[in-house]
């Protein structure tokens, strides 16, 4: 199933890595490894990247079907993801790649 794969792995999984991706700069950044912090500023571009395509193609599949995707989204989240999304978000990037809070702040512990 497309749609959960997207849901899962795109959607959930790869933007925890923009979640993560300020408070691992900054212990790099704490510990002067300036190499480290180089490779950690490219994948985070690379997740963004990975998130907004999870995000347009899961858009465009669901437009297929003729479905709401914010609630399809949290429908296969319930089936598929085990537990809650857990915060800090990083709002910031999860809004550049198109995952707004409507997608996952009804889905976290929050």
């Amino acid at each position: 199933d497309l749609l959960a794969r997207l849901t899962v792995i795109n959607l959930t999984h790869e933007a925890k890595g923009l979640d993560t991706y300020p408070k691992t700069r900054e212990k790099f950044s704490s510990s002067g490894d300036s190499i480290s912090m180089s490779i950690l500023d490219r994948n985070y571009k690379e997740e963004i990247h990975h998130v907004a395509t999870g995000v347009k193609w899961f858009k465009w599949l669901c437009g297929h079907l003729e479905v709401e995707p914010v609630s399809v989204f949290h429908q296969l989240s319930k089936i598929y993801f085990k537990g809650c999304l857990k915060p800090p978000f990083n709002t910031e990037a999860r809004n550049i790649a198109g995952l707004t809070e409507d997608w996952y702040l009804p889905l976290s512990e929050i």
